[in-house]
């Protein structure tokens, strides 16, 4: 069962990294990105503890858009086995996240 967890988690991981590394040389682009996660957070008060929300609520967001989706189809996965605290480190760390509201906005440095 873990290793099948971790298989639908990587899915989801990949598919959220293929949009990120697709437009990482349109900065204007990336920054919107982060932005509309970060209001995510901002918005609901996101701590470490509720990062699983996080993810779970930027792949809602995400999969509501019709040109994301048109763009990025997404992989046959199932939700229910989905390490969503795991999907969650993977965003904050790629987008360069804040969840603390003093903390400093950095400039992203996406994947290499």
């Amino acid at each position: 069962m873990v290793n099948q967890l971790t298989n639908q988690t990587d899915k989801v991981i990949n598919w959220f990294e293929n949009i990120i590394n697709k437009n990482k040389w349109s900065p204007p682009v990336l920054a919107e990105i982060k932005e509309r996660v970060q209001l995510d957070i901002d918005t609901r008060f996101i701590t470490n503890e509720e990062i699983d929300y996080l993810a779970e609520g930027t792949w809602d967001d995400w999969t509501s858009f019709g040109s994301i989706m048109k763009n990025y189809p997404l992989p046959e996965i199932e939700l229910n086995e989905i390490d969503w605290v795991k999907v969650g480190q993977f965003l904050v760390e790629v987008l360069q996240l804040r969840l603390w509201p003093d903390e400093e906005d950095e400039e992203i440095d996406i994947l290499d």
